[in-house]
């Protein structure tokens, strides 16, 4: 149930931000950080809830990380990290660190063709997820984006 709020509140968030203005620095309007904090709640929620249910004690959030092995991980997890790497990626670009956020938009687009190679074994875990195809459409943009604003920046 966490889970789904959490995922409800996610989205809310990332309309919004994509609704944002630039010039619109008010302490009220959403920030990637506050993306961030959610996808790690929901990746922390998601992992432990596969833990039990594969019956492995949870192991605490930050000590253990990768305490499944990579092979069992469910695409869940692989879709929320790339969400989250996506905002964290936004975060560097506000900052102007773009080979960070470069770096991160590769992440996940590795994250995305593990998740493609897996869809079609697991077509029904998909349907509740976040739209890998949109995430997809947007890194392509940002990443075009960041590259010409290195360029810029470095000329």
């Amino acid at each position: 149930m966490a889970i789904k709020r959490n995922e409800s509140m996610a989205k809310g968030l990332h309309r919004a931000l994509l609704q944002q203005h630039p010039e619109d620095d008010s302490k009220c309007s959403p920030r990637p950080q506050d993306l961030i904090r959610l996808y790690d709640i929901i990746l922390q929620l998601t992992l432990e809830d596969q833990e039990e249910s594969c019956g492995i004690a949870p192991a605490s959030w930050f000590r253990g990380r990768q305490s499944l092995p990579e092979r069992d991980r469910p695409l869940k997890i692989l879709v929320f990290e790339a969400y989250r790497c996506f905002f964290i990626a936004q975060s560097y670009a506000l900052v102007k660190k773009w080979s960070e956020a470069l770096v991160l938009h590769d992440s996940i687009l590795k994250y995305a063709d593990e998740v493609n190679s897996d869809a079609g074994t697991f077509k029904n875990s998909l349907k509740d997820l976040p739209d890998m195809q949109e995430l997809i459409t947007e890194v392509w943009s940002e990443k075009c984006s960041l590259q010409a604003a290195a360029i810029l920046a470095s000329g």
